[in-house]
C-alpha cells in the first residue's frame, strides 16, 4: 500500500550517506541535498544585489533629502514662533 519509501533499507542508507557530507554545515539547500545542480549563477546574484542596493540608496537619498527639507522648515517655523513669543512676553 505505501510502497518502499522511508522503510526501504537502501533508501535509508542513501539518505544517511547524503547527510554525512553536510556534517557541521550551518545550512544546506535542497538542491545540494538531492545532488541537483544549483540553478543560480553567482554573477547574476551580485547583479541583482547591486541593482537592489542602487535602488535602495536612490530611494533613501530622495527620502532623506525630503526629510531634511521638512525638518529645516519645521525648525524655521518653531524659531519664528519662539521669537514671537519672546517679543510678546517682553512687550508686556
Amino acid at each position: 500500500m505505501f510502497g518502499k519509501g522511508i522503510f526501504d533499507p537502501s533508501q535509508q542508507a542513501e539518505a544517511k550517506s547524503r547527510l554525512v557530507g553536510f556534517e557541521g554545515a550551518q545550512a544546506i539547500s535542497s538542491n545540494a541535498y538531492f545532488g541537483r545542480p544549483d540553478e543560480d549563477d553567482a554573477a547574476e546574484d551580485y547583479g541583482d544585489l547591486e541593482s537592489a542596493a542602487k535602488d535602495f540608496v536612490r530611494k533613501f537619498g530622495i527620502t532623506a533629502a525630503d526629510d531634511i527639507d521638512s525638518l529645516t522648515r519645521m525648525a524655521g517655523q518653531a524659531s519664528g514662533k519662539l521669537q514671537d513669543a519672546v517679543k510678546a512676553y517682553l512687550g508686556n
